[in-house]
């Protein structure tokens, strides 16, 4: 025998002697219910009196058998707790599951309504005790099932997989958050260089303000000379002794020539700069030709343009200042350290699923370190590298969730195999109930004429069968809606079991008509279609979501895709005949629709949306995994 089986059988007599010893903690608590019964009878009472006098009450007695228990019970917890523990490598399964024992019985305190008790037993309130006892048994044989259950394979596997979706649920949103606060540092990055490099240009621009101001003045003193002629002299002329000399009006072009060069390289850096550049532009042409006039309204409009930018960059600078004060990056800081929580606890919540989330505690571990490398950088006001920390720890999440996807994905494929064997038990199970129910409606049906009550009787009785069967498809609906197992599957049950309540509520109302037995031996027929469907749809995904489906992969998922248009062809027939159906009966109510009847159309309405939404999903989702 090897040694996995070996240590399988062992630790399976370990369990059974867990469970056992929850047995004896049950017996021990039943027989303190049964004496807390005995004493409500007064003759008892007399005779344990008598028997007792003078050596111990019962309620003493009571009490310390009921303190015998709690130390069992607290063994038994310990003992859960250890033996996990020394599963969890080797069992990870049956360490999970005593685990979840441990978790089940702190989580309802069980412990403690011992002690409760043995307190209550003191005082001789034997009916308040008893009740209470009663109800703990009830959870003593439920951590037993808990622990032996043949279910609890699966229980386990959808506690995992809640476990799981609940984990990524929570690291979207610490995605969503780290990356609103890598942008918020990227644009406050901008802001930080914008402030840091404001003031040499503000003290370039203030130097174009002061060229401009002297060209403005220059040339308003040109034009208000008395003599015309030296505004409006040529470029240049020649001095007494012949050499060339420039008038005023070339030295001002030269001036404004070169302000407006310098206005020009600035504007690489400081875009407002356009406007008045344009105007220096506009005043070259005439002064080129002298006209000083004509040139200067324009090189006053360019010295206004150059003081309001003056204006609008104090004004900014001031917002920077503001935006970016300790108080700003303290606020930001404590942002990032309430995500750098909220990734540790999931961290913590990972660990939890063992082997299946090793790989993504690494990235979860180096995104909380760039966080806290982020948490410092702000501190200090520096966006940029706190940006660049933000975008690793960003990665970091990413990287973290599609591993645990990935995981989702395989404990899905896992599961699915057993959530379909148990499908295909359970719509047997209601074909055969339904069956039965359409057999006796069929039966009871003739005898309804004869108005006898007992028929009538039988024939409500019919309701609860029915409604059991809808008990039966209530289950299966929930769990291939939270396994995922089939895009149109759901509809279809939910559909079937739609159809049963209509029968249920007909059979409540005492009808065994022709018309009961049709919508019966139709949810028989539709029982049948689906699980003809169901043995064609596969089991499981693709062996590895992640990669390319090779060619076993792709032969799968055309099944799938087969079986899942058979059941909307379902749908779509049962929505088509319906609706055929009410219209004749809608026909007759000529004038006005009862509530019944608009009722009824909602229905089918609704039904068709599930039929186009079905639809819809399917040919995007499994038209993808084929293109893959």
């Amino acid at each position: 025998m090897s040694t996995n089986h070996r240590s399988t059988g062992l630790n399976k007599r370990l369990l059974a002697h867990v469970a056992a010893s929850i047995c004896l903690a049950v017996f021990i608590a039943t027989a303190h219910a049964a004496d807390a019964a005995a004493e409500k009878s007064p003759a008892k009472n007399d005779n344990l009196g008598q028997r007792k006098e003078g050596v111990v009450g019962q309620n003493e007695e009571l009490s310390f058998r009921q303190s015998k228990v709690s130390a069992e019970m607290t063994e038994l917890e310990e003992r859960m707790y250890r033996l996990s523990e020394a599963l969890k490598q080797l069992e990870p399964e049956n360490s999970s599951r005593l685990i979840s024992g441990v978790k089940y019985a702190r989580d309802e305190l069980i412990l403690h309504e011992m002690k409760e008790i043995q307190a209550i037993l003191n005082k001789s309130d034997y009916k308040l005790a008893s009740g209470q006892e009663k109800e703990l048994i009830a959870k003593l044989r439920r951590l037993e099932e808990l622990l032996l259950s043949s279910d609890q394979d699966l229980q386990l596997q959808l506690q995992k997989l809640r476990l799981l979706r609940d984990i990524l649920h929570k690291l979207d949103a610490a995605i969503e958050e780290e990356d609103r606060e890598q942008k918020l540092s990227g644009d406050n990055t901008d802001k930080d260089k914008k402030l840091k490099n404001n003031p040499s240009l503000r003290e370039k621009l203030d130097e174009l303000i002061k060229q401009q101001t002297g060209h403005v003045d220059v040339a308003t003193k040109l034009t208000g000379s008395p003599t015309e002629a030296v505004a409006d002299a040529g470029p240049a002329s020649k001095n007494v002794d012949g050499n060339v000399t420039q008038s005023p009006p070339a030295k001002l072009f030269k001036g404004q020539t070169q302000t407006r060069d310098d206005a020009k390289a600035l504007e690489e850096r400081l875009t407002d700069l356009a406007e008045a550049r344009g105007q220096m532009d506009e005043a070259l042409a005439p002064l080129e030709k002298g006209s000083v006039g004509e040139a200067l309204p324009h090189q006053k409009d360019a010295l206004d343009s150059l003081k309001k930018l003056a204006a609008k960059m104090d004004e900014e600078q001031k917002q920077l200042e503001k935006e970016l004060s300790q108080e700003r990056f303290n606020s930001m800081r404590k942002d990032q350290e309430q995500n750098h929580g909220a990734t540790d606890k999931i961290g913590e919540m990972v660990r939890d699923l063992g082997d299946t989330g090793a790989g993504a505690i690494g990235e979860l571990t180096r995104a909380g370190g760039s966080m806290g490398n982020a948490e410092s950088r702000l501190g200090d006001r520096q966006p940029e590298p706190a940006g660049q920390q933000q975008n690793d720890a960003l990665g970091a999440l990413k990287y973290a969730r599609s591993q645990l996807s990935d995981e989702e994905q395989k404990l899905l494929n896992k599961i699915r195999a057993e959530v379909k064997k148990r499908v295909l038990e359970g719509l047997t199970e209601m074909l055969e109930r339904q069956i039965a129910v359409r057999e006796s409606t069929e039966r009871f049906g003739p005898k309804m004429k004869e108005g006898s009550r007992q028929v009538l009787t039988s024939v409500v009785a019919l309701s609860k069968s029915e409604d059991q069967i809808i008990q039966i498809g209530d289950g299966l609906l929930a769990l291939v809606e939270e396994t995922e197992f089939g895009i149109a599957l759901p509809a279809a049950l939910r559909s079937i079991v739609d159809e049963m309540d209509g029968v249920k509520q007909q059979l409540s109302a005492g009808e065994a008509s022709a018309e009961v037995v049709t919508a019966e031996k139709q949810i028989e027929a539709d029982l049948k279609e689906l699980l003809e469907c169901m043995k064609q749809l596969p089991s499981s995904g693709k062996s590895d979501p992640g990669k390319p489906g090779n060619g076993d992969d792709r032969e799968r998922e055309l099944n799938r895709l087969v079986a899942e248009l058979k059941m909307i062809r379902m749908l779509q027939i049962r929505v088509s005949r319906d609706t055929k159906q009410t219209d004749e009966k809608r026909a007759a109510e000529q004038e006005r629709l009862s509530a019944q009847m608009r009722q009824t159309i909602q229905a089918i309405h609704d039904r068709q949306a599930d039929v186009h939404d079905v639809t819809d999903r399917l040919n995007t989702v499994r038209g993808n995994e084929l293109r893959q």
